[in-house]
């Protein structure tokens, strides 16, 4: 794994780990913040200005802040490879902005300290995690390949084990009549010298009766 992406994915995880254990308490503090900015069906409410509308996140934030477990959880199991470079383009001003800083905000709130640290983490994790997925894409082109020319190899390999099998078939057929063969040649090679015998047991005999 890529040396960058496995640092950074450790620092997420020990940001999870900061963000369980600052208490629950802490975070139901939040719901006295009174605009929070995050995509919460907002209420469009008087602006400063005369005749200007606002959004109000007031009421959607507050639902769920005053379930911190649940809140937890929505940070736990946020889908961090798949984040929307729209999402990504609406927190970048606050990146950028020396004031979303997690040692300037632990002086107002630690649960918004560890909640700046994972959305800080959750941006540089993008770019990373984006870095290396064309690394990941030709990685798993390169196992698809080798999975393919395994599958053939495993087929070459079959056919050969065939090819084999059936050479052996021949050769055991081969070294058969071979041996036949043989056995024929000794029978043959003893019949002949019986032949020869059997003559010159003739010959004899016929020799003694004209004496």
């Amino acid at each position: 794994m890529n040396t960058i992406l496995l640092r950074n994915i450790l620092e997420f995880f020990v940001i999870l780990i900061v963000l369980k254990y600052v208490g629950q308490q802490e975070y139901k503090k939040l719901t006295t913040i009174s605009h929070p900015k995050k995509k919460i069906a907002p209420k469009k409410v008087a602006g400063e200005k005369p005749g200007t509308k606002i959004d109000d996140y007031s009421e959607g934030y507050r639902g769920i802040l005053n379930d911190p477990a649940k809140f937890l959880e929505m940070l736990f199991t946020y889908e961090k490879d798949n984040i929307p470079d729209s999402v990504i383009q609406k927190i970048e001003p606050y990146i950028n902005n020396e004031k979303f800083q997690p040692a300037a905000i632990q002086q107002v709130s630690k649960a918004c300290t560890s909640i700046c640290s994972w959305v800080r983490a959750m941006y540089k994790f993008h770019f990373v995690n984006k870095s290396v997925a064309p690394k990941r894409e030709a990685q798993a082109l390169a196992m698809e390949e080798l999975t393919i020319s395994q599958k053939k190899l495993a087929n070459a390999k079959a056919k050969l084990k065939e090819v084999e099998e059936k050479l052996a078939t021949l050769q055991a057929k081969y070294d058969d009549s071979v041996r036949k063969k043989a056995d024929l040649e000794v029978k043959v090679k003893e019949c002949e010298e019986k032949v020869i015998r059997a003559g010159k047991v003739k010959n004899s005999i016929y020799l003694r009766i004209n004496i």
